[in-house]
């Protein structure tokens, strides 16, 4: 029993820490939409969960993509 519940919150942390969900709101603070990290990647949504974009960082070097998948920006961090 003690192991099962042991797996059980191993799960848990595991499933939880593996996509951060963020909320993007507008200046009147109204939800516009929200986007889910996981690892590199980050993928953007509108409020009606219908995929607006994506984007991609591999060492500093982020590349944004639209829906279709077509790469729009490409932007360096210093």
């Amino acid at each position: 029993m003690y192991k099962l519940r042991t797996l059980s919150l191993f799960l848990l942390i595991t499933v939880a820490s593996v996509a951060q969900t963020k909320t993007h709101k507008n200046k009147s603070g109204n939800a516009v939409g929200y986007s889910k990290q996981t690892g590199n990647k980050t993928v953007y949504y509108d409020k009606s969960h219908n995929k607006t974009g994506s984007s991609k960082t591999i060492n500093g070097t982020t590349t944004f993509y639209n829906k279709q998948g077509n790469k729009t920006i490409i932007t360096k961090t210093k």
